[in-house]
């Protein structure tokens, strides 16, 4: 903290403690009224050579008198850097409401620090942000030496969003994940270290190994992944005005990295998650399932147990990679296709078949046969249209962030049923394609009796099912060789 070692609350400085993952820059709304305007030669020239810097891309900057310089970073958010009061904030400037709002928060910040004896640090940025509707303030103070945040009084993690942590090097490393997130939020008016790039060169490499040789690696990223980053990370330009893009994704892989190492416990004296599917809770995350569930799974070809099965495999103590979910999502919509096109099928077989049976006269084994028939067809339908829907669902899962996948499990995990529900619910596409194949089973060994009589038909099961029994055991001998 920089304080003088002792909790205080500073008086008349009414603004509020973040981080920078609590930054509300990507959700806020904003309108932009777009006008005709006269495009004069001179700035058109001057388009042709900008850089990042306000003053190159907008001409003389208004508000240098204050002692702000403008930036644009490589995601396109403008953000202002004070020098001389060493603050940084993207709050819109050229509104005076605004700057006048920032410009006071400011001045209570500093005579807040000089009143309590605040030690700064030498090497700082103050980090000033508004609110979504720019009525309330919020602050951090981002340590450029010790790659850390900190406030001016003292602070628990829970009071600023941040998860409990397991000792005084996990909370250090969590601030350090922080501190990265800042550096990319405003990447244009501080150098990178040179030992940052190197780092991330190295954590890169390690991942990319260990990837190669583990299938339960805890690497955020993917070995393919972690060799385009690689190749990728030489490639950006050190020309001037250029540097804000080696920066920002360096600090944003850092960011994703050191936040991995946090969730893993790394370097811990208890001991680190040394492969994703360890548990580090200290108890089950999952309850058993109950007895319900395992009926209605038995009921369902089990379909049900397996979703289970695979939530559990790639959630574990309500951690998930990106990775993993891709590939589990990926892997479902297939099936959800597959599911489709088995249904529309069945649905088709059994309705030809439904038209002949009404044609032969009514018995015992024509109802049966219908019975088969309609249940086919319920089930083939409800398992396109449930299909259908899983993949509308779940199509948007490809290319989503992180946020978005423990947004999807978090909403559907209670302590109490843990992710039973929604197993029941992706394995019903499955599960009806194969009770309307039961149906469609049924229907002809109904029909086929009707067909040819009961005697052929004892003669044509008697004949085959040796064979089929044959046909069985080397399939399984086949299956037990080859795992």
């Amino acid at each position: 903290m920089a304080t003088t070692g002792s909790s205080f609350s500073p008086p008349n400085f009414s603004l509020c403690k973040t981080t920078p993952s609590g930054s509300p820059r990507y959700t806020r709304t904003r309108v932009q009224t777009q006008l005709p305007r006269f495009l004069s030669p001179a700035v058109a020239v001057t388009k042709l050579h900008a850089t990042d810097t306000e003053k190159d891309v907008y001409g003389k900057d208004a508000l240098a008198g204050f002692g702000w310089v403008g930036h644009v970073q490589p995601e396109g958010q403008k953000y202002y850097h004070n020098l001389i009061h060493h603050t940084v904030t993207d709050a819109n400037l050229s509104d005076q409401r605004i700057l006048a709002k920032i410009t006071l928060w400011i001045t209570r910040f500093e005579s807040c620090a000089q009143a309590n004896a605040v030690l700064l640090p030498s090497n700082y940025d103050l980090v000033l942000e508004l609110s979504s509707h720019d009525e309330e303030g919020r602050y951090y103070i981002s340590d450029y030496d010790s790659q850390t945040i900190l406030y001016l009084d003292g602070v628990t993690t829970s009071d600023i969003g941040l998860v409990d942590v397991c000792s005084e090097d996990h909370l250090k490393l969590q601030l350090t994940y922080e501190y990265w997130g800042h550096v990319c939020n405003f990447p244009n008016h501080r150098e990178l270290p040179a030992r940052a790039q190197s780092l991330i060169t190295n954590m890169l490499s390690h991942a990319w190994a260990d990837n190669l040789t583990s299938l339960a690696s805890t690497a955020p990223y993917s070995a393919e992944q972690c060799k385009d980053f690689l190749s990728n990370i030489e490639k950006y330009s050190n020309e001037p005005g250029q540097e804000s893009y080696r920066t920002w994704i360096v600090a944003r892989l850092l960011n994703e990295f050191l936040k991995a190492r946090f969730i893993n416990y790394y370097g811990e004296t208890g001991g680190a998650r040394l492969m994703k599917i360890q548990n580090m809770s200290g108890g089950s995350f999952y309850t058993e399932p109950s007895r319900l569930f395992n009926v209605i799974s038995k009921l369902l070809f089990n379909q049900p147990k397996r979703e289970l099965t695979e939530f559990h495999n790639v959630w574990i103590d309500g951690v998930i990679l990106d990775r993993d979910w891709k590939a589990w999502n990926n892997q479902h919509l297939e099936e959800w296709r597959g599911a489709i096109f088995m249904g529309c099928f069945i649905l088709l077989t059994s309705s030809v078949l439904t038209l002949k049976s009404h044609i032969q006269p009514t018995s015992l084994v024509v109802s049966v046969s219908q019975l088969g028939l309609a249940t086919s067809q319920l089930f083939s339908l409800c398992a396109a249209g449930l299909a259908v829907t899983c993949i509308l669902s779940h199509a948007k899962y490809r290319t989503g962030s992180a946020t978005d996948t423990i947004s999807y499990m978090t909403k559907h995990y209670n302590r109490t049923n843990s992710l039973e529900p929604l197993a029941i619910v992706l394995g019903l596409p499955f599960s009806f394609m194969l009770w309307s194949i039961v149906g469609l089973g049924i229907a002809l060994v109904a029909l086929g009796i009707e067909t040819v009589g009961i005697a052929t038909w004892t003669a044509i099961v008697t004949g085959v099912a040796p064979m089929s029994c044959l046909a069985s055991i080397i399939y399984w001998a086949v299956s037990v060789i080859t795992m």
